[in-house]
């Protein structure tokens, strides 16, 4: 059998039918996605300054040592670690014949304590970056930012796959789905969440006979409460059965005319 075509927007209205989490699950997930990450993006390049962002490692693997001599040593206040704040040492050296300033943050604050401005100090440079040799640089974990838009991405994946998953196997049911005549035993309504009465639907319990000539007991949630003036308990009803038949739904009216089926 040819597979039907299914359009996507199929696949997104059964996916928000399976569970009244799942528009919640997509709204949280595009937030993070495309509002808070990108905002942490921009407030983390904002507040660190260029030398927070030098390539250590390949400094201090490949730079060139040379003297330097400390012109100024402050203390960063916004930021304290066990009520200690990081040290920057701004400093002056010759490279190639051009003077150059830079700056480096650390957190040795007993070694920070014992320079002084005006000290001779052995800074490597290497590309354009320097950082001072021996001395183990501070950046703030900038990490730290990127735990809001992860938190909202993972409880909207979360939320979404609760809805998506099962929500694949009907769709794949839509596809591939051998059609049948059901029979209907019985219809009962779910009344959906309090109040706002999200998520109200029709169970239809039926059966049909199978290849093997034995009957198939089903059950598929409509959210088309048309079907209740339509159909009859006792009455037959279109289904779609999966091959091995371990699974069936009712084929919604709906999308028979919006992916213009012909069954």
């Amino acid at each position: 059998m040819d597979k039907r075509h299914v359009k996507l927007s199929s696949l997104f209205k059964l996916t928000f039918s399976k569970s009244p989490f799942s528009r919640l699950g997509i709204v949280f997930t595009l937030l993070a996605v495309f509002v808070i990450l990108p905002i942490m993006i921009v407030v983390t390049g904002s507040i660190q300054e260029p030398y927070q962002k030098y390539n250590f490692d390949a400094i201090n693997q490949h730079g060139t040592a040379v003297q330097a001599r400390i012109t100024n040593i402050d203390a960063l206040t916004n930021v304290s670690i066990n009520g200690e704040n990081p040290r920057i040492i701004s400093y002056s050296y010759t490279m190639n014949g051009r003077d150059k300033q830079d700056k480096f943050q650390t957190m040795e604050i007993d070694e920070a304590s014992r320079l002084n401005v005006g000290d001779k100090i052995t800074v490597k440079e290497y590309e354009g970056e320097s950082a001072i040799q021996d001395m183990e640089p501070f950046s703030f974990p900038v990490a730290l930012f990127f735990i809001l838009p992860a938190i909202f991405f993972t409880i909207g994946a979360v939320f979404t796959l609760i809805g998506l998953l099962p929500a694949l196997r009907d769709f794949n049911l839509y596809k591939n789905g051998i059609v049948k005549e059901a029979t209907i035993l019985s219809m009962v309504p779910n009344p959906g969440m309090p109040v706002s009465g999200v998520g109200k639907s029709i169970t239809v319990y039926y059966d049909y006979i199978g290849r093997g000539g034995n009957k198939i007991f089903g059950e598929s949630r409509v959210h088309d409460f048309s079907i209740l003036s339509t159909h009859k308990v006792g009455g037959t009803i279109k289904i779609f059965a999966s091959e091995d038949e371990s699974r069936s739904c009712v084929i919604p009216t709906a999308e028979i005319v919006k992916n213009n089926w012909r069954l």
